[in-house]
């Protein structure tokens, strides 16, 4: 009989988690600077070329320029107050990052840049990562890290 540790409970969530239809990493193996790098800092929360992916497959025919600032708008603090920053962000994740670009006619339109799609769950991304290391003022290591798109949604310590 195996015994009950952290490892064993990680390792089932993983495994629930994968049966729901969600893809698993493995920290260590998408850490800056290893061979299969998706961060290119510690510091970084973000999957930014998942991120990208997701907001091309979601905004069709959306060009870089436009992929580009949702991306910058989305990761650009703008308050030192972690809640109302929270907001921000549960915001423009709920109802997508408005990005300013001028039509063909040189006109100024606002576009809603989609991160999530809502009504067709599908068309999402779900990645669980164990041991995901994050180095800012400290070093924090959840046990897993729910990414939708290429955006942390949900912390599991086990």
């Amino acid at each position: 009989m195996n015994a009950l540790n952290e490892s064993t409970v990680e390792d089932a969530a993983l495994e629930y988690l994968r049966e729901l239809g969600y893809s698993t990493a493995f920290g260590p193996e998408i850490a800056p600077d290893t061979e299969h790098s998706e961060r290119s800092a510690w510091n970084q929360v973000y999957l930014y070329e998942r991120l990208r992916e997701a907001i091309v497959r979601l905004n069709k025919g959306i060009d870089p320029t436009s992929v580009d600032e949702a991306v910058k708008r989305l990761e650009r603090a703008e308050s030192q107050n972690a809640v109302a920053e929270n907001k921000r962000v549960h915001e423009l994740v709920r109802d997508g990052v408005p990005v300013e670009r001028r039509t063909t006619g040189g006109q100024l339109r606002t576009d809603r840049i989609r991160l999530i799609d809502f009504e067709h769950p599908k068309n999402n991304e779900w990645l669980a990562v164990n041991q995901f290391t994050i180095i800012e003022s400290k070093n924090r290591r959840p046990d897993v890290l729910v990414f939708l798109n290429g955006i942390p949604v949900a912390l599991f310590e086990l």
